[in-house]
């Protein structure tokens, strides 16, 4: 947890170095569109967050799906360890 923080906080630091080295104003294309005159930081801000969510939005999905694995296969666990019923013929 503590490496994760770490890192986080060393990101952060990176991305406000570029920022202060990279002020001036870029335009943006894509697919026809075209923006006018945006500060690079909310380029790099913008970015950075789409990539923060679509992460997350992944990652739940995943969690989500190792949840009902996990379920099931402590299903089929607690239905090995019940003891099969003998019938009295058996006996």
């Amino acid at each position: 947890m503590q490496m994760q923080l770490l890192f986080i906080l060393v990101m952060a630091l990176l991305l406000m170095v570029f920022t202060f080295q990279n002020p001036y104003p870029v335009q943006m294309r894509f697919m026809g569109w075209q923006s006018g005159q945006v500060p690079l930081i909310m380029v790099i801000l913008i970015s950075v967050i789409v990539g923060v969510v679509g992460s997350l939005l992944l990652g739940l999905k995943q969690a989500k799906e190792l949840k009902r694995t996990v379920r099931q296969l402590k299903d089929e666990l607690d239905e090995l360890k019940t003891p099969p019923v003998k019938s009295e013929e058996e006996l």
